[in-house]
């Protein structure tokens, strides 16, 4: 490297003292120190401030005071810790007590998770014969854990066939015969909606399940 000014070295003076400079720069600096007194006085005066021997006891308060900042943090985290876990656990009993209350409410709102109907039918002139329920003269298909299906009761001594209506009046499952102790899927039926049952069979009582 070239020669350098004393400008430079000046500027350079700290990062040479820590030694972080690089080899090439280091030599320079040291071959201005040769030959400038100036900067190597400098040099001298800042190698002394950067190397004041260090008292033992200020190094062991120094130590203490570490370990005292290293167990607060190492509480600190702790603390954290355990208010995320308890948090957590708040919000999942909440959501428990949530889900609890709305399926509590759900099977309330309804007699059963099925409709039981005893009907005794009597022959009409065309045969049909319309279900009555408890709720009105329509099924809605909207209790807890709803199959849409419907179950001739095994005790019936006759099949049972079905037709239903919706609101319009129009057939939406046509003529469905179920057998005593089978059943029938109506899958066609949506959820929630009101359709009107018509039922022909044998005059006779029988029992009919919707699931």
């Amino acid at each position: 490297m070239d020669k350098i000014s004393c400008y430079i070295v000046k500027d350079l003076m700290p990062l040479y003292v820590d030694e972080v400079v690089s080899e090439e720069t280091a030599q320079a600096i040291r071959g201005h120190l040769d030959q400038c007194e100036s900067c190597r006085k400098e040099f001298q005066m800042l190698s002394k401030q950067l190397s004041v021997p260090s008292n033992p006891n200020i190094q062991e308060e120094n130590g203490q005071a570490l370990k005292r900042f290293k167990w607060k943090l190492m509480y600190q985290k702790f603390a954290i810790s355990c208010f995320s876990v308890l948090l957590t656990l708040v919000l999942l009993g909440g959501v428990f007590l949530v889900g609890r209350d709305m399926i509590t409410e759900m099977v309330a709102g309804h007699s059963s998770i099925s409709k039981n109907i005893d009907m005794t039918h009597r022959q009409n002139s065309d045969g049909w014969e319309t279900l009555k329920f408890e709720d009105g003269d329509s099924l809605v298909m909207d209790w807890l854990f709803c199959q849409k299906e419907v179950v001739n009761d095994s005790d019936n001594t006759g099949n049972i066939t079905f037709r239903f209506r919706d609101a319009d009046g129009e057939v939406v499952i046509d003529e469905v015969t179920v057998e005593p102790g089978k059943k029938a899927f109506l899958e066609e039926l949506k959820l929630k909606t009101e359709y009107t049952v018509e039922v022909k069979a044998a005059p006779g009582v029988y029992r009919i399940v919707f699931t």
